[in-house]
């Protein structure tokens, strides 16, 4: 057991296949204080990072990124808590590195804040597999809060597709490194998304290359905070994607960070902390 709880073989065949899967009551009632905490710190003193993503006369749609390097609720979490445990054992690898987390923040009343269809990996300086994203909610999350959907399998496609800009899910590269994204309302692709409705301390684990979405928060009184936790295991190296950051894109300004490594270099040290198995 590498987490608080044990993660069945069931589990580990559900990631592989699915790309995704759900891990009920994943964390302590004390890890969900700490981010509740570690949110309200960061929503009050954003960086420069922090991005609003809602639409004019729309609910707050709040994101930021990588505040384990300056808030301790979310440096705690991200290295300490069971979830890069969780990533380690449904992987399989025997070393984890914390790559970013990323939090998203919809209120009440933000029914137009939708997150667009969209990989992780397009937004990454990463190549190869062993790439997850833990996707912890503090907030009941449904379909009408804003809880995720997930293409089953097509983290399996081969394919890397074109980026999204959450503020107006238009393209936000034209390189043709990434293909374009496939009509996912037709029939074909709908028989193929699932979705779940999560508790807090239950969590999502999808892969890079699954592609998921998440609609906006149409309830009036309740909040959708989650934190999206990135981990990379032991076949991922740096890769330098040859594409221009854009200013509106708080992804691509973030991951443009001069860290001084070239294609091929294993993530490690301190921009890339080893969370798996602990010091």
């Amino acid at each position: 057991m590498r987490g608080s709880r044990p993660i069945s073989s069931e589990e580990v065949r559900r990631f592989d296949a699915d790309g995704v899967v759900l891990l009920r009551e994943a964390f302590e009632p004390k890890w969900l204080d700490v981010l509740r905490g570690g949110i309200e710190e960061a929503m009050a003193h954003p960086s420069p990072l922090a991005k609003e993503y809602g639409s004019k006369g729309s609910g707050r749609f709040f994101g930021d990124y990588n505040m384990w390097k300056r808030l301790g609720a979310f440096r705690e979490f991200t290295c300490r808590s069971p979830a890069a445990g969780y990533a380690a054992e449904l992987m399989g690898s025997a070393q984890v590195n914390l790559y970013n987390e990323h939090l998203l923040v919809k209120e009440p009343g933000s029914a137009a804040a939708r997150t667009p269809w969209h990989q992780d990996l397009p937004y990454f300086r990463l190549m190869g597999r062993q790439m997850c994203s833990v996707w912890v909610p503090l907030d009941a999350a449904t379909a009408a809060t804003g809880a995720m959907s997930f293409v089953r399998g097509s983290h399996r496609w081969g394919k890397v597709f074109r980026p999204m800009q959450f503020r107006n899910s238009q393209s936000a590269e034209t390189s043709a490194e990434f293909a374009e994204l496939p009509d996912l309302t037709s029939d074909e692709y709908r028989a193929e998304q699932i979705s779940f409705d999560l508790e807090p301390g239950d969590c999502t684990v999808h892969h890079a290359l699954t592609l998921h979405s998440a609609g906006g928060n149409q309830s009036e009184t309740a909040r959708r905070r989650a934190l999206s936790i990135r981990y990379i295991g032991d076949d991922v190296r740096w890769y330098q994607r040859e594409f221009a950051p854009e200013e509106d894109n708080a992804a691509y300004v973030q991951l443009d960070r001069d860290v001084g490594l070239a294609t091929g270099d294993r993530l490690d040290g301190p921009e890339f902390p080893r969370v798996w198995p602990r010091g």
